[in-house]
C-alpha cells in the first residue's frame, strides 16, 4: 500500500481560496493608498496653513515698512523745508545787509546784524515821524519792556499749564488708578482720539468718552454676534418637529436692550 504524500500541492486549493487571498491583497492595497492620501491631504492641510501664516505675516510687514518708509519720507520733508527757511532767511539778511552798508542816521557803518537792527528801528521812527535819534532811546526801552512783557506772560502761561496738567493728572490716576499715563499717550487709537479735544477736556473726559466709544463699538459687534445666533437658532427650531403646534419658537428680544442690559445679556447666555 502506498503512502499518501503529506505535503500540499497547489491543486490542493480550491478557486475560492485563491479569490479570498486576491481580494485581501486588494483591500490592503486600497487601504495603503487611503492612508496615502489622508497623510497628503494632511500635509497639503499644514502646508497652507503655513502659507497663511506666512502670507498673513508678510502683509503686516509690509504695511509696517510702509508706515515707516511714510514717517521717514515726513521728517526728510520737514527738516527740508526747515533748511530752506533757514537759507532764506540767511540770505536776506546777507542782502541786507549788502544794501545797507551805512546807516544815514548815525553814519556809521553796519559790520553786523546788531547794527543792521539799530538802523531798523530808527528807519521805521522816521516812516512814522518822530526823530530817529532823539526817539531812539525811547523806542529801545519800549521795545524791551515790550520783550520782557511777553516773556514774563509766556512763563506765566507755562507754569499754569504746568499746574493744570499736573492736577489734571493727578485727578486721572485718581479715578483710574491701573492706567498708566505714560502707556495710554502711547496708544495710537487713544491719541488719535484725543486730537482736537486735549486741552479742551480733562485726561479723566477724554478717556471716558474713549471708553464709551469702544464699548459702542463692541456692543454693536456683539449685538450683530446675537442676532445671527437668535436667527440660527429660529431657523434651527423650525426645521425640529416639535409639539408647539405651529407656535414660532421664542427668541430672546435684544433690540430693545440697552447697551448695559445687552451686556448682562451677553455673560449669561454666552459665558463671556
Amino acid at each position: 500500500m502506498e503512502e499518501k504524500d503529506d505535503l500540499l500541492n497547489p491543486e490542493d486549493f480550491d478557486d475560492t481560496s485563491k479569490e479570498d487571498s486576491k481580494e485581501d491583497e486588494k483591500k490592503e492595497k486600497s487601504n495603503d493608498e487611503e492612508k496615502k492620501e489622508v497623510s497628503q491631504d494632511e500635509e497639503s492641510s499644514e502646508e497652507e496653513k503655513d502659507n497663511e501664516v506666512a502670507k498673513k505675516k508678510a502683509e503686516e510687514q509690509k504695511k509696517k515698512n510702509a508706515e515707516y518708509a511714510k514717517k521717514r519720507r515726513e521728517q526728510e520733508e520737514a527738516e527740508r523745508q526747515k533748511r530752506e527757511a533757514k537759507i532764506k532767511e540767511d540770505t536776506k539778511r546777507e542782502v541786507e545787509l549788502g544794501i545797507y552798508k551805512k546807516n544815514p542816521y548815525t553814519n556809521e557803518p553796519i559790520k553786523d546784524e546788531e547794527d543792521l537792527e539799530v538802523f531798523k528801528v530808527m528807519k521805521q521812527l522816521d516812516d512814522e515821524g518822530l526823530n530817529p535819534v532823539e526817539d531812539y532811546p525811547k523806542r529801545v526801552a519800549e521795545l524791551a519792556r515790550k520783550r520782557k512783557q511777553e516773556e514774563k506772560a509766556k512763563a506765566e502761561k507755562e507754569q499754569k499749564d504746568k499746574e493744570y496738567f499736573a492736577k489734571d493728572i493727578a485727578e486721572f490716576k485718581t479715578n483710574y488708578p491701573d492706567v498708566n499715563p505714560v502707556d495710554l499717550a502711547k496708544d495710537e487709537e487713544f491719541m488719535k482720539f484725543s486730537e482736537g479735544k486735549s486741552g479742551r477736556w480733562t485726561t479723566t473726559e477724554i478717556y471716558e468718552a474713549y471708553l464709551k466709544e469702544k464699548d459702542m463699538a463692541e456692543y454693536k459687534i456683539l449685538k450683530k454676534e446675537a442676532e445671527k445666533k437668535a436667527k440660527e437658532q429660529a431657523d434651527k427650531a423650525t426645521k425640529t418637529p416639535s409639539t408647539n403646534h405651529g407656535k414660532t419658537p421664542k427668541t430672546d428680544d435684544i433690540d430693545n436692550m440697552t447697551p448695559e442690559e445687552f451686556k448682562e445679556y451677553w455673560k449669561k447666555k454666552y459665558h463671556r
